[in-house]
Order: C-alpha cells, then sequence, then structure tokens
C-alpha cells in the first residue's frame, strides 16, 4: 500500500479536468494533422486565385537599350552605292504593356476544376478531423478503463488487506496456521501489483491522448461522459453515412473535378481570343524618343493537335470511371462498417448486463467466503479463490462498460459523424 501511495502522491493535486467534449474540440483545432489538412486547403484555394488570374489583365513594363547593327538587304531594302550593312547605333525603348484575354474555353474550365478540388481539399480535411476524433475519443475510453481498473484494484486491495488482518487474528487465537497469513499477504500484492500496473497504463493512455490532441504533456483527469444515447436504426445511418462521410464526398467531388478535366481537353479545340496594347517612347536614347504605340489583337484556332487533344480527353474518361468504381467500393465498405459496428455495441450491451450480474454474484460469494472463514467453516484457499474471481469479474465488467462506448463511437464514426454521439 506504501508503494501505491508514493505513485499516487506523484499526481499533483491541481490536475486540471479533461472533458471528452473539450479533448474533441481541443484536437479539431490543435492537432497537427488537422491544422495541416486546413494548410492543404488553403493551398487549393490559392490555386483558385491563380488559375483565375488568367482572366484578369496583365501589365508589364519594358525597358530595352541596344547597341546593334542591321542588315537593310535582309529587310528588303536594296539601295545602289549605299551599304547593306548599317550601324553600329544605339536603340532605346520604354513603355507599359497591358495584355487581356478575351475567349478561353478552356481556361474557365480549369478554373472550375480547381474550385472543385479546393472544395474537395475541404473535405479530405474534414476526414482527417473525423479519423482523428475518434481516436480521440477511444484513448479517453481506454484511459478510463485503466483509471476504473485502479480502482478495482485499490477496493480490492483493502479487501486483502481486511483478509490479512483476519487470518493473523486467526493465526494469533490458534484457530488459522501460518499458510493462511502467507496466502493472504500473496493475495494482497497480487492485487497491489495489478493496482499499479493499471496506474501506469493509464499514464500512458494519458499522455497519448494529449498527443493526439495537440497539447503539451501535463497531468489532467477525466471525467467520464454522461450515457451516450441510442444512434438510431442501421438503414437510417447507412443512408446517412453515404451523405456524410468525408471519404466518398472526396470521391463524388474527384469524379466531378475529372469530368471537368475531360470537358478542357475538349475544349482546347476552340478559338481563344487575347488583345494587346502597349505605349512608349523609342529611338537612339532617351533624350531622342518619339512616341509610340501597338494596338492588336490575337486569335488562335487550333488545326492539328497531333492527337494530344483526343488524348487528354481519353484519359480523364478513364480515370473518372476509375473513381466512379471506388465510390461503389467505398459504399459497400461504409455498409459493412456500420452493420459491424452495429452488431459489435448490440453484443457489448448484452454483455455488460451480463457482466454486471456476474460482478455482483462475485462480491456476495467473497462476502461469503470471508464469513465462512471467520466462523471456521472455510479455508483462506476458498477466500483466495473468490478473491480472483471477483477479479475476473471486475475486469470483465469494466471492459464491457466502455467497449459499448467505444462500439457507439465507432458507430457514430462509420455513420459519418463522431461528435453526434455525444451531443
Amino acid at each position: 500500500m506504501r508503494l501505491l501511495a508514493l505513485l499516487l502522491a506523484a499526481i499533483p493535486l491541481s490536475a486540471a479536468t479533461l472533458t471528452l467534449n473539450q479533448a474533441l474540440d481541443e484536437a479539431a483545432e490543435l492537432s497537427p494533422d488537422v491544422q495541416f489538412a486546413k494548410l492543404r486547403t488553403t493551398e487549393a484555394e490559392t490555386q483558385v486565385t491563380q488559375a483565375k488570374s488568367g482572366l484578369r489583365p496583365q501589365v508589364a513594363f519594358q525597358i530595352s537599350g541596344t547597341y546593334q547593327t542591321s542588315n537593310l538587304q535582309g529587310l528588303g531594302l536594296i539601295f545602289p552605292g549605299f551599304p547593306s550593312r548599317v550601324g553600329p547605333y544605339r536603340t532605346f525603348d520604354m513603355r507599359p504593356v497591358v495584355t487581356q484575354t478575351i475567349l478561353d474555353f478552356p481556361l474557365r474550365e480549369t478554373i472550375k476544376a480547381a474550385r472543385l478540388r479546393a472544395g474537395e481539399a475541404s473535405t479530405q480535411a474534414d476526414a482527417v478531423r473525423e479519423d482523428l476524433l475518434v481516436q480521440v475519443a477511444t484513448t479517453y475510453f481506454a484511459a478510463l478503463e485503466t483509471e476504473a481498473r485502479v480502482k478495482a484494484a485499490e477496493a480490492r486491495l483493502a479487501t486483502a488487506e481486511a483478509i490479512l488482518r483476519q487470518a493473523r487474528d486467526r493465526e494469533a487465537t490458534a484457530i488459522g496456521s501460518r499458510l493462511d497469513i502467507a496466502r493472504a499477504e500473496q493475495q494482497m500484492e497480487t492485487e497491489r501489483g495489478l493496482a499499479l500496473g493499471s496506474q501506469l497504463e493509464e499514464d500512458k493512455l494519458k499522455s497519448q491522448l494529449l498527443n493526439l490532441i495537440g497539447r503539451d504533456q501535463a497531468t489532467v483527469e477525466l471525467t467520464a461522459p454522461a450515457e451516450i444515447p441510442d444512434s438510431g436504426a442501421e438503414a437510417d445511418l447507412v443512408s446517412e453515412a453515404k451523405l456524410k462521410r468525408p471519404g466518398l464526398r472526396v470521391l463524388h467531388q474527384e469524379v466531378s473535378a475529372l469530368q471537368i478535366d475531360a470537358e478542357v481537353a475538349r475544349r482546347e479545340r476552340w478559338p481563344r481570343l487575347s488583345a494587346f496594347g502597349d505605349w512608349g517612347v523609342a529611338g537612339t536614347g532617351p533624350d531622342r524618343s518619339l512616341s509610340t504605340y501597338a494596338i492588336g489583337a490575337s486569335l488562335t484556332v487550333p488545326v492539328w493537335t497531333g492527337g494530344r487533344i483526343e488524348a487528354g480527353e481519353a484519359l480523364a474518361s478513364v480515370h473518372a470511371s476509375e473513381v466512379t468504381k471506388q465510390i461503389r467500393k467505398f459504399e459497400l465498405a461504409i455498409a459493412q462498417q456500420v452493420r459491424e459496428a452495429w452488431l459489435e455495441r448490440e453484443s457489448e450491451r448484452v454483455q455488460l448486463e451480463a457482466a454486471t450480474r456476474a460482478r455482483d454474484a462475485a462480491d456476495q460469494a467473497l462476502e461469503l467466503s470471508r464469513v465462512r472463514l471467520e466462523t471456521g467453516l472455510a479455508t483462506t484457499v476458498e477466500v483466495q479463490v473468490a478473491q480472483s474471481n471477483l477479479a475476473a469479474a471486475d475486469d470483465t465488467l469494466i471492459r464491457t462498460r466502455f467497449a459499448v462506448s467505444e462500439a457507439t463511437t465507432r458507430l457514430a464514426w462509420a455513420a459519418g459523424d463522431v461528435r453526434r454521439a455525444f451531443r
């Protein structure tokens, strides 16, 4: 008992309380995995802005100066007795240049695809968050389970100490034997070891929980949530999951984006129209320049691309078909996950009822064996067996109690919304 007291004394009395809802809320904001997924969403949104810039005016400022010679004959200027090569001479040019895309149908479709992929990145961030929340919830319940094991072991340790005192009293009055005392001491040390082991496991799980959340390591106290309500009918959960599961929504968005990619390829055949203009000064130097300008338009009509457009369209269509097959596979997996989680929860509920009855019976059996030991109708062997049976019953009850909560959490995750299990 002294070793357990020393271990518990190492825990600060001012440990902060961390509820399950607080853990879920903090994980959704502080976890590095969630923050990284949000950054990918921001990156995708920036790519939309980058794509849209192609439809906006482009302004540049150009300054150039050269020292060159020219071939007049190459320009078709031939004068008898005049040399074909002139120069060297200086040139200077300074002007702003403005270009504006007027019609670019592939670019417009590319912008649509970028918007869809930005939404896809946001949905992927939702998927990362949901996967994290189910990990946080199950780890929280596992820590509560080990905490309950600690308390059960401490209660059994107190009982074992009382039985040891009883055995010593019996030995002092020549009713018991030294063997009874040895057996009682063995049981007491066994319960002490179980309490210490459970305490160590609880501390490890709390450390894992804080790491998942994104908190610095500290001492925290957990609180058991209220009874988790029923999640609803199985068929309704499957239908809801097909609408809410982020992973499935990502695939639907990817199909839409690939269909737009195919449309981008098809519109590569369409003409492109742009306008340009500039105004500035040109001459042999900044002090000997005249103003000049140029205004024009450019129309590009693809005639032959060597099969590039057809190949791009076919590739996008094949990828869309592949993702469509993945959607069907995902829907089947969702139905299976909901079904398995549903069956698991119902099974754990039945086992919890049986474990509760078994624990009550084991506790009663231990009390009866202690009475029998006191009256000389039983030995410490019978009491030790009753203690072992109570420990096993405690273990089963604790496991099934939190297994129901974990199964309900997994069912809520399978339905696409972990938080619904705790609202």
